[in-house]
């Protein structure tokens, strides 16, 4: 069976009907129907939410999920990061997948650092406050970073965004083969 992972920009497509909301819909549907394996990377969670909040549990963004009709999507868990992650829904990361995280991220975003405090240093930010702009910014990347992490760790076939960021960077820089990473409409299409 072919294993899907889903970024958030899916979640986003369906939530603010973008022309991508179809093609994530029989995604979702095939999945229902045991057709394929779909699943999304819990960092989505810490990231702020439609409103501008931020969620204090995993549960709200599950409920989030089935409300958007991801309830059937397998949530995978991400490396664990200090006032990012639901400790109840993260992994500790070993030394070789934290590396991994960082070269993902360092290869979708070139011109800044996986370290937060290191960036937070770099644009004048306080680094005990995540949520000024440049905090929301970094953990926007960190969490790209993490989705991509997560399909690999797991072992899914195809990550799944319409972000060209990811086939753009990860296929020239971390060896990705291109048709790993696919759009929902080319997703769709391998059901």
């Amino acid at each position: 069976m072919k294993s899907f992972t889903l970024d958030m920009n899916c979640l986003i497509a369906i939530e603010n009907d973008e022309p991508a909301k179809v093609h994530v819909l029989a995604l979702i549907e095939a999945a229902d129907a045991k057709k394929i394996a779909l699943s999304m990377v819990a960092s989505g969670a810490s990231e702020r939410q439609p409103g501008g909040v931020y969620l204090n549990n995993i549960a709200d963004f599950k409920e989030r999920m089935r409300s958007l009709g991801f309830g059937s999507v397998d949530l995978l868990k991400p490396i664990g990061r200090q006032d990012i992650s639901f400790w109840d829904h993260a992994i500790y990361g070993s030394e070789e997948a934290a590396a991994r995280e960082k070269q993902i991220f360092e290869a979708l975003f070139p011109r800044h650092s996986a370290s937060w405090s290191e960036y937070a240093a770099a644009h004048g930010a306080d680094v005990d406050n995540l949520s000024s702009t440049q905090g929301r910014k970094w953990k926007n990347m960190l969490g790209d970073a993490q989705a991509f992490w997560g399909h690999e760790y797991y072992g899914a076939d195809h990550f799944v965004t319409s972000d060209d960021n990811f086939r753009r960077k990860l296929v020239l820089t971390c060896k990705v083969p291109a048709d790993t990473i696919l759009t929902p409409m080319e997703a769709r299409a391998k059901i």
